[in-house]
């Protein structure tokens, strides 16, 4: 059996993207193909498993190296660590406007952080879908130190470490990702859907089996757990304390001012990814309409919702699956084109409507 789905992928991605690159997936294992009839699959299997359930995301400090004077060394928490612990909310001038910096620093000796930038006057138009189900335009803009700014439709998350270099304490990243914007039901930026969408395009598959959850947080330990060994040497555009002050730093900024102790920081940042990306939270990250059109980034159009239980049909196989969330939309040329999400783990179908009729590609 062949079901035509559509994994996720960035949501830079358009729909017309997403339907030319449905993916085929093959008829889901029988309990004996998984479980195996030998006690040789049947070991394969529960170690697989128990490696699904236990899995750590955070940064492996203990086997991390450092490569300094032409010498790599183990790498060791900063003295007085405990001084530097806390939450960092600043921002910082660059070419396009202001960064906005959200820092969380570690025991460990870890830190987590996400830049967005903020520019005068976008042009740009998100949207997003209320809970009514009504395509409404998202209010980008925000207020700092009495001018006003848009966020972008992207923020850097980063993950590293502190290393002291030169009498300052750097954070040297270890990992950097790009994700792009995801706006909620009622029209705010959220940081954790954001990074979930970009988790799942790493992967680009379906995770209905023990062995998909291992491969999607293999994942995401590619991406965000990073080197194991840095080099130190020339960390000259890296955030860095000096005198007890942090300060943000890179290339792009035109001006430096400390950073400052704050509360106000996003989910994403504060929390080890085993909670951001536990396995509960990653299979309901399609929870309401706007999950979905979210994921599809159609842009301003707009849509009719899909009732739930809807039936759809595979083209090819005739086969039959119910709608939990859907949507359809007048597409190109005169065509009623539709977008649902059917469950399992992020099988979503792509197709039109034909004699009323839902048919995927």
């Amino acid at each position: 059996m062949k079901k035509k789905l559509f994994s996720f992928t960035l949501l830079s991605a358009t729909l017309l993207s997403l339907s030319a690159c449905g993916l085929s997936n093959a008829t889901s294992q029988s309990s004996s193909e998984v479980t195996g009839t030998s006690e040789v699959a049947s070991s394969q299997t529960t170690a697989t498993s128990s490696e699904a359930t236990n899995i750590d995301l955070d940064i492996d400090t203990k086997n991390l190296k450092i490569y300094r004077n032409s010498k790599i060394e183990s790498y060791t928490v900063v003295d007085n660590i405990e001084d530097y612990v806390g939450t960092y909310k600043g921002y910082v001038e660059s070419f396009a406007g202001l960064e906005e910096i959200q820092t969380a620093i570690f025991e460990d000796g870890t830190y987590q952080q996400t830049e967005t930038t903020l520019v005068k006057n976008s042009e740009l138009d998100p949207v997003y879908v209320d809970e009514s189900g009504i395509v409404q335009l998202v209010n980008t803009s925000t207020t700092v130190d009495g001018s006003n700014y848009d966020y972008s439709q992207s923020a850097i998350f980063k993950r590293g470490v502190l290393v002291e270099q030169f009498d300052n304490v750097y954070l040297v990243p270890l990992a950097m990702e790009n994700l792009s914007a995801i706006w909620d039901q009622k029209g705010q930026l959220n940081y954790t859907d954001a990074l979930l969408s970009a988790s799942l395009g790493w992967y680009n598959r379906s995770t209905s089996s023990e062995e998909d959850w291992v491969g999607y947080y293999d994942s995401v330990k590619n991406k965000l757990n990073g080197l194991d060994t840095v080099a130190v040497d020339s960390i000259d555009s890296f955030d860095y304390f000096q005198e007890g002050k942090y300060f943000g730093k890179s290339d792009f900024y035109t001006s430096t001012s400390p950073i400052q102790k704050s509360e106000d920081i996003v989910d994403i940042v504060k929390n080890s990814l085993n909670v951001t990306l536990n396995r509960e939270t990653v299979s309901s990250h399609i929870s309401n309409l706007n999950d979905l059109y979210q994921y599809a980034n159609i842009g301003k159009t707009k849509i009719e919702s899909i009732a739930p239980g809807t039936p759809i049909y595979d083209r090819e196989t005739g086969e039959k699956y119910e709608v939990i969330y859907g949507f359809k939309y007048e597409g190109y040329p005169n065509e009623i084109k539709f977008i649902a999400y059917t469950g399992d783990v992020f099988r979503i179908y792509s197709g039109t409507e034909e004699n009323g009729k839902y048919i995927s590609y």
